[in-house]
């Protein structure tokens, strides 16, 4: 959220439906299609959001690369 609230990214191109979808709150729903239709977020492999599921180092580096070249 903190992400898509500093550089205003807006859902683009079509949206990819993760295998978890269910298990996403409604709250990060918006959020997490955004980052993910724009290359910010890919999920944990194999189709999962996994939303529940602790951030990793690597995972949180990987996220800050892509915001930081992140071109509207």
């Amino acid at each position: 959220m903190l992400f898509r609230s500093l550089l205003d990214i807006k859902v683009s191109g079509t949206v990819s439906v993760f295998n978890d979808d269910s298990s996403i709150p409604a709250w990060a729903q918006e959020s997490i299609y955004a980052l993910s239709s724009n290359g910010i977020l890919s999920g944990t492999g194999m189709g999962y959001a996994s939303p529940f599921t602790e951030v990793t180092r690597d995972q949180a580096a990987t996220m800050l690369c892509a915001v930081l070249s992140y071109e509207k």
